[in-house]
């Protein structure tokens, strides 16, 4: 046993025939890999899928019969009213009987003769026709073993899926097609391809460097293997200005902020439209129209809710009454003191012009928001409303339960604030 043991470990496995093909980021790859190994296996079936052409298997048709029409040389096809094989002359007694039948003439000779060959003939090309069908469907089942399993499980319920695939499973079992029916499926599904996962091939190989200590010949190596599989991506490219404003199109899509809801509603759009990876690249305009459109779009809306908005302004004027408050209870207990990590609500954003009128009319503050859904103007909520009013009137409260309060909120005041009567009629 531990012979065997120390020999199964010194087996080399071989190295898989094509790569795994896991979605539509390793597609380009593994179609090129797949097309060179084509390049001198699997025959007929093989290089016609290369070329793209069908194969070039000619049934002979039906077997040759009594009443076979001839053919036109020119035409190659049956001329009407004509025969093949000559039949033999009508006696008197034939001619002059008006319910014979012509189909009981014998042929003649020669006739007889040709029939037999060309009967002969095409059972020769309907043994070979057969040899060569079942020849080219070992090849074919042969090539479609090695695309399943060269798959991952989640591949193979992918192209499941797909709407070619019912037509596929359509066809008769004398197929000789199906290994290149199926690698249009394929082509069907990831040849759109993933932009996204594309565009980081690309990336990644842009951004290769060599490691520290890393062999020269393993950082070439690795350079050359890095490349094979953007070379797909790059190569239908038909002209060195549509290879520019692919990568061009590339930097704006991986390097624009998809945090903002427009742009990746955006993207998202032009990959719709253009589902073919180099169809989107090359539409760069349009996806610059769409992005520059969405910036200042609704989906560009990036700021709180509305009603976590009016709840601040809540806090702010109810202050005062909180404060009132502490004046006739025990100090709260203090936690922790720190410092808030939001900055404040409220401040002007460079080059906005689209907040909320009411908000800043009575709050002096800048919030973007509808007018019409402000929810502090459809309660009237005002900088005059009761809550502020009563201001001048409300207890001081002592400075150790001002600094007690706002350290239960987590604020810790810088110095030793005092608060004065005329101090608050000034503010009020």
């Amino acid at each position: 046993m531990s012979s065997l043991l120390s020999q199964s470990s010194n087996l080399v496995l071989p190295k898989p025939i094509l790569p795994m093909l896991t979605g539509p980021a390793d597609y380009p790859i593994y179609i090129k890999e797949l097309r060179i190994l084509l390049r001198t296996n699997f025959g007929a079936i093989g290089q016609n899928i290369i070329k793209n052409t069908p194969i070039d298997l000619e049934h002979p048709g039906p077997k040759p019969h009594y009443d076979d029409p001839r053919i036109n040389p020119r035409t190659h096809l049956p001329i009407p009213g004509s025969r093949m094989y000559a039949q033999e002359e009508k006696t008197d007694a034939e001619a002059d009987d008006p319910d014979f039948d012509d189909s009981n003439l014998d042929l003649t000779p020669a006739a007889r003769d040709l029939l037999k060959d060309n009967t002969a003939t095409h059972n020769d090309l309907l043994k070979s026709y057969k040899k060569d069908l079942l020849k080219y469907r070992e090849i074919d089942d042969s090539l479609l073993n090695l695309l399943y399993s060269t798959q991952s499980a989640a591949v193979k319920e992918t192209l499941n899926s797909n709407e070619l695939t019912p037509a596929f499973n359509n066809l008769p079992s004398t197929s000789i097609k199906r290994s290149s029916q199926y690698l249009d499926i394929m082509s069907h599904q990831f040849s759109k391809g993933n932009s996204h996962a594309n565009i980081n091939e690309i990336t990644k190989f842009l951004s290769l460097t060599q490691d520290h200590e890393e062999p020269e010949a393993a950082w070439t190596n690795r350079a050359f293997e890095h490349f094979d599989r953007i070379e797909p991506i790059l190569s239908p490219a038909t002209s060195v200005a549509n290879l520019l404003k692919m990568l061009l199109c590339m930097v704006i899509i991986k390097g624009t902020n998809r945090r903002k809801h427009s742009n990746m509603r955006a993207i998202e759009i032009h990959v719709q439209k253009y589902p073919n990876f180099l169809d989107s690249l090359l539409h760069l305009e349009e996806l610059r129209t769409g992005i520059l459109a969405g910036a200042y779009s609704d989906l560009n809306q990036t700021d709180e809710p509305i009603s976590s908005q009016s709840s601040a302004f809540n806090a702010a004027v109810d202050t005062p009454k909180a404060l009132a408050a502490i004046t006739s209870s025990s100090p709260p207990t203090t936690k922790p003191l720190r410092t808030p990590k939001d900055p404040l609500k409220g401040l002007q954003k460079a080059g906005r012009t689209d907040h909320c009128t009411y908000c800043l009319t009575n709050f002096s503050k800048y919030f973007y928001h509808k007018v019409q859904d402000c929810t502090l103007k459809k309660r009237k909520i005002t900088a005059t409303s009761n809550t502020t009013a009563n201001l001048a009137t409300t207890v001081v409260p002592s400075q150790e339960q001002v600094k007690a309060y706002f350290a239960s909120l987590g604020v810790l005041l810088e110095g030793q604030p005092t608060l004065s009567n005329s101090d608050d009629e000034d503010e009020a």
